[in-house]
């Protein structure tokens, strides 16, 4: 899996075609969401549900992003999870198509249930965004997460690599989906985009 994401993400970083369009760094998104995770080094847990997440683009080369998540687990009882998150990044041109990235960005987990399991961690990603044609574009990172322990440890010192590709119905609409996996835990997710 992680051979496959990286071979993903280096495709991705490719020259892009000249007659793509410019990328848009403000958004609003609407997702379903989906996480696998290993626990125990054998035990496996799920979990699905919505998201809406966005993005603010300003100053030039900056922006801010944030999200919220609702999932459930795929455990017996009655197992719900919410994930907040808000993060800072900046974007440089790499050439007329294409975008190097850094992003900072901060996440609280609130899980509620027969039991309370509340994390947190912070994220730094570096990658690349880019026009692939004029309908489609891509972005390949690689994220290091550092801080829940307890609860989440799949999120704790890992690195992951993530790849995406949006469909540009039009120059607003999109739809967009995102594969991150790291050692312990695949997150999924295909969404609807509406870019200004």
């Amino acid at each position: 899996m992680k051979r496959s994401l990286f071979a993903l993400a280096l495709a991705a970083a490719l020259p892009m075609s000249a007659q793509a369009s410019e990328l848009s760094y403000s958004f609003v998104e609407l997702d379903y969401v989906n996480s696998r995770a290993e626990i125990l080094s054998s035990a496996f847990y799920s979990t699905e549900g919505y998201g809406l997440r966005g993005s603010y683009g300003f100053a030039e080369n900056y922006y801010v992003s944030g999200g919220y998540t609702n999932s459930d687990f795929d455990v017996s009882g009655s197992l719900n999870e919410d994930t907040w998150n808000l993060g800072f990044g900046y974007h440089r041109a790499l050439n007329d198509q294409a975008d190097w990235i850094a992003e900072l960005g901060y996440t609280q987990i609130n899980s509620f249930g027969p039991s309370v399991l509340d994390e947190s961690y912070y994220t730094l990603g570096f990658g690349v965004r880019g026009s692939m044609t004029d309908n489609f574009e891509g972005t390949a990172k690689l994220n290091y997460n550092n801080g829940a322990n307890a609860y989440y440890p799949q999120y704790d010192g890992a690195i992951s690599a993530a790849v995406g590709l949006k469909w540009n119905i039009n120059d607003m609409w999109g739809i967009v989906g995102e594969i991150e996996a790291s050692e312990d835990n695949t997150d999924y997710t295909v969404g609807v985009r509406a870019s200004f």
